[in-house]
């Protein structure tokens, strides 16, 4: 009898054990389903054909969280999907960054259909998200993550005591990465040049080397140098999202936010 009871209790141990752990298992990204993890370009809007390089982003991240680029604005939400249906809710926290028309149309258009989707459909390297009577509303293909080939002025630093600072006033920092497997540009007083190599979003950035020039003004310019270099060669992941550029360190924190950075053409060309 005193067997029995003692199986029982084992039994009745294990069955609470497994209960309890059941639900810890990426239920996060269980619940985002295919989507969780995948980043979307804009191709289509409401039927008119938008061009890729205009790059309207749409990425879903597990917990069921979702940020992309309006063409204006940055903006995160949520979503909800079940089987093929998703929702997602109106009123998404976005960057107010002002835009003239027709941009500024556009992304209001963009951020009003992802309102919209009723249901999702994923075709090759596609998704379509479409109404509730199936018609579609946005058609996306897979994002592209590649760095090679892009030019970034950097906006803010990581200051080596966990805070982020916008650069100074009269500055310019600049990162080049090549087609060769090079990150090369102006650190704001010196040029420099390292060596980076990109495997989905992980990237891993070698020391730097540079000139040797002194900088005084604008005060403060060669400590950011400093700081600016350490953070480049902190980087662990990125994250390509339109006119934007974020690198984050191995423990997430950011180490430096860029913007894409225009080339002005020659005059002589």
């Amino acid at each position: 009898m005193n067997v029995l009871r003692f199986l029982g209790v084992i039994l009745m141990t294990w069955s609470i054990a497994v209960h309890a752990a059941g639900p810890s298992v990426d239920s996060d990204d269980a619940a985002g389903g295919v989507l969780s993890g995948t980043a979307w370009t804009l191709v289509a809007l409401a039927g008119q054909p938008i061009d890729p390089a205009a790059a309207l982003t749409l990425r879903f991240e597990s917990g069921q969280r979702l940020g992309g680029f309006d063409g204006c604005n940055h903006f995160h939400g949520s979503f909800r999907i079940d089987g093929s249906s998703i929702h997602i809710p109106a009123g998404m926290a976005a960057t107010q960054a002002a835009c003239p028309d027709p941009l500024a149309s556009r992304a209001r258009t963009f951020l009003e259909t992802l309102g919209r989707a009723a249901t999702f459909v994923i075709e090759a390297d596609g998704l379509s998200l479409r109404d509730a009577g199936g018609q579609q509303l946005a058609a996306f293909v897979v994002t592209t993550t590649t760095l090679a080939g892009s030019d970034w002025e950097v906006i803010a630093c990581n200051n080596g005591k966990q805070g982020v600072v916008t650069v100074i006033i009269g500055t310019h920092i600049s990162a080049h990465f090549g087609d060769d497997g090079r990150v090369t540009g102006s650190a704001g007083c010196n040029n420099y040049f390292a060596e980076f190599k990109t495997s989905g979003e992980s990237i891993s950035i070698g020391p730097a080397g540079a000139t040797h020039m002194f900088c005084n003004d604008p005060a403060g310019v060669m400590e950011q140098e400093s700081l600016y270099l350490q953070a480049l060669a902190s980087a662990a992941t990125f994250r390509l999202e339109g006119d934007r550029l974020t690198l984050r360190r191995a423990d997430g924190a950011i180490a430096l936010t860029l913007a894409r950075e225009s080339v002005t053409p020659d005059p002589a060309d």
